[in-house]
């Protein structure tokens, strides 16, 4: 299904081609063409009369960013708040907080919130 294979897509910004060749493969029996704009949008087109539709959407998907490594080997990371303002308050949402593990995926045992019921243990900051 076609929603299913753009949702599990590996397509965090930068990789956006990931989406096009998806929707590419999906749509070029279907349609007359398909290209892409210098901002590497996908384009297609079926005919050249009649109604007009336009689809607008993100082809890519917030990932995280690695803001530092420590002396000790503890990664620091963000994942933003994904447009949910209030569950960047929520400990049980990775949206909107600071995660700090060990260099093999380990949450460190003095992480603020490893013993609080519903906390995501990996959260460094929240």
């Amino acid at each position: 299904m076609l929603l299913e294979k753009l949702c599990n897509a590996n397509a965090i910004s930068g990789r956006e081609k990931v989406i096009y060749n998806i929707l590419e493969n999906e749509l070029k029996n279907d349609v007359d063409e398909i290209y892409s704009d210098k901002l590497g949008s996908f384009i297609s087109k079926k005919g050249n009369k009649g109604l007009k539709v336009m689809l607008a959407a993100h082809m890519d998907e917030v990932g995280f960013i690695v803001k530092r490594i420590d002396d000790k080997g503890y990664i620091y990371f963000v994942i933003g708040e994904r447009g949910g303002m209030m569950e960047a308050q929520d400990l049980s949402r990775p949206n909107g907080k600071i995660f700090r593990l060990h260099d093999d995926g380990r949450v460190p045992a003095d992480n603020p919130f490893v013993k609080t019921p519903g906390a995501i243990a990996g959260i460094f900051l929240g």
